[in-house]
């Protein structure tokens, strides 16, 4: 698993951040685990989609400056 990990680190360094995040969500078929939630909601980040790192964010209990940015970005897209 760590070689996906590595795979989609490799990829993000590359400038494909959409080849990262594809190769991370076809992982969280098998795996869950902080450190994927953690890499996977950088991709987002990276790709300007912060209300998906923000909802990956608050389920890893990610409090930094732009886990808070995304976060907030993804609380503002809630009704009400």
């Amino acid at each position: 698993m760590t070689d996906a990990l590595a795979r989609a680190r490799a990829d993000l360094a590359a400038g494909r951040p959409w080849k990262a995040r594809d190769r991370l969500t076809g992982l969280l078929t098998v795996r869950q685990d902080p450190e994927l939630l953690d890499l996977l909601a950088t991709v987002h980040f990276e790709m300007q989609d912060l209300p998906a790192a923000g909802a990956l964010w608050f389920a890893t209990g990610r409090t930094d400056a732009d886990a808070l940015e995304a976060i907030a970005a993804r609380l503002a897209m809630q009704p009400g």
